[in-house]
């Protein structure tokens, strides 16, 4: 982690932001299983070369993993898709850089996944993606449902 970072609760989402508040955004989206700042700043160090480089980093750790609540339906059952997580990350975007702003996407794994969600669904808030190891489309499948390897009890 380099010197100049802080993290705050955004949106009910814990994120930790990197590099200059002026720099352009670079939204960092985690695997699953993972943490933000594991997966962006002890596993690579793409997020403090990316600040270094001038950019704003924003690393959030999604619902359910790290810092962040799981989110929960009234009845108690988890609320966990690559939808309402491009949903929440939209959210966030918007809060911290403004309802005009756009950050590119880097999403690593499932993030990838779902910076591919960001991109379809909330463009909006999506200047470029990339998607590394992420499904390279989105499919009605995956659109319906979470996969069975990635059903909400995994990630408690």
């Amino acid at each position: 982690m380099i010197s100049d970072s802080h993290s705050a609760l955004v949106r009910d989402l814990w994120v930790t932001q990197l590099g200059p508040d002026a720099g352009k955004p670079v939204l960092l989206v985690h695997g699953s299983t993972e943490i933000g700042e594991h997966d962006f700043c002890e596993a690579s160090d793409l997020a403090s070369r990316l600040a270094t480089a001038g950019y704003r980093v924003i690393i959030p750790d999604c619902p359910g993993h790290g810092r962040s609540a799981v989110e929960r339906h009234l009845d108690g059952t988890v609320v966990y898709s690559f939808a309402r997580m491009a949903e929440q990350l939209s959210e966030v975007v918007r809060e911290l850089i403004g309802a005009e702003g756009q950050a590119h996407v880097i999403g690593h794994s499932n993030g990838g996944t779902v910076a591919l969600y960001l991109a379809r669904f909330h463009s909006d808030v999506v200047d470029r993606v990339v998607a590394l190891a992420g499904n390279a489309y989105i499919d009605e499948r995956i659109i319906v449902g979470v996969p069975p390897k990635m059903a909400p009890e995994r990630i408690e």
